[in-house]
Parts: C-alpha cells; sequence; structure tokens
C-alpha cells in the first residue's frame, strides 16, 4: 500500500495529501453501536435488539486509538425508520457518539484497491450485490452486510461475533 494521494472530504472540510502512517493503512475495524445505556460486555450480541454495525477503513493511516479508528465507514441504513428499506451510506469518521460501544480490528482491505475512490466503489458494489434479491439472503441488515463487505475485500470476521437474534430488517425491492 502507502501511496500518497489528495484528498478533500466535504462533511469534515479535511484535506489529506499523504498518508500518515502506511502500517496502519488499510486497516479494516468492525464498528458497532447500540443505545447509549446498552452495555454489551463481550462481542456476544445475540442478545441485543437495538444494535447497528459498520465497516471502517483506515484510508490515509491515521488512527491512533484504536478504540475510535479513523477513516472511511460503510453501513446499511434505514431512510425512515418506519419502512424496512435500506441505503447504503459513507462517510468520513472522525469522531464518535456515546452510541458507539466498540472497534474490532479485523484485518487489512484487499491490496488493489488501495484509492480511496476504490474503497467507495468497492463498498457500494458489494452493497449492490449484497441486497440483489436473486441472492436470496434470509436477512439483509447491518450485520450481515458488515461482515459480508468484511470477507469479501480480505478481512476474517471473528467467530466470536454473533449475530443479534431479534435483529432482521429486509430488503423491499
Amino acid at each position: 500500500m502507502g501511496k500518497n494521494f489528495d484528498y478533500e472530504d466535504n462533511r469534515t472540510n479535511k484535506s489529506i495529501s499523504k498518508v500518515l502512517n502506511q502500517n496502519k493503512q488499510g486497516d479494516v475495524y468492525l464498528n458497532v453501536y447500540s443505545d447509549p445505556n446498552t452495555d454489551i460486555g463481550s462481542l456476544d450480541f445475540s442478545n441485543c435488539s437495538l444494535i447497528h454495525f459498520s465497516i471502517l477503513v483506515d484510508v490515509f493511516g491515521e488512527t491512533s486509538n484504536i478504540e475510535q479508528p479513523v477513516g472511511y465507514e460503510f453501513h446499511l441504513r434505514r431512510p425512515k425508520l418506519t419502512e424496512k428499506k435500506v441505503e447504503f451510506d459513507a462517510y468520513y469518521k472522525i469522531h464518535y457518539s456515546d452510541k458507539h460501544k466498540a472497534s474490532v480490528l479485523i484485518g487489512k482491505w484487499k491490496e488493489d484497491d488501495i484509492l480511496f475512490q476504490k474503497y467507495l466503489k468497492t463498498a457500494k458494489d458489494l452493497y449492490l450485490e449484497y441486497t440483489d434479491p436473486s441472492n436470496n439472503f434470509e436477512n439483509i441488515n447491518s450485520y450481515g452486510f458488515s461482515k459480508y463487505l468484511a470477507e469479501k475485500t480480505g478481512s476474517k470476521w471473528l467467530k466470536s461475533i454473533k449475530s443479534p437474534n431479534e435483529y432482521q430488517y429486509i430488503v423491499e425491492t
């Protein structure tokens, strides 16, 4: 990895012209969010119903605190909470709310996607593949998408990360 390129993020007005730490560039983290009053205690989320998962890629090797990694975060979101439809979302993550419960380093993004634009395109393409009705996935949710994205881009899903039991919503086409 370790290639330098210029990038300015409109949401953060952050301009980066080089990779800060080549060893951390491309690190992939699983981020977990829940209600601020929920104590998850471990990586077993089987009893949590209000929980959200995402994948974050440290594009520029900026992460100094692995409990709050910095980089591009990819996840599914529901534009209207009353609907079951989901959408792909991506943004540059530098701050965390009190809903953030954990970040776990799960691997490295595959080598051939080193430029930011390729990270975004690959994640978006995998979202379209994941939500394609012909794939017959039983449940379309942020847990499943995060796992799918991680595995398809070279990271290993931790067996200790269990899917929530009561956590299901289906993409409506």
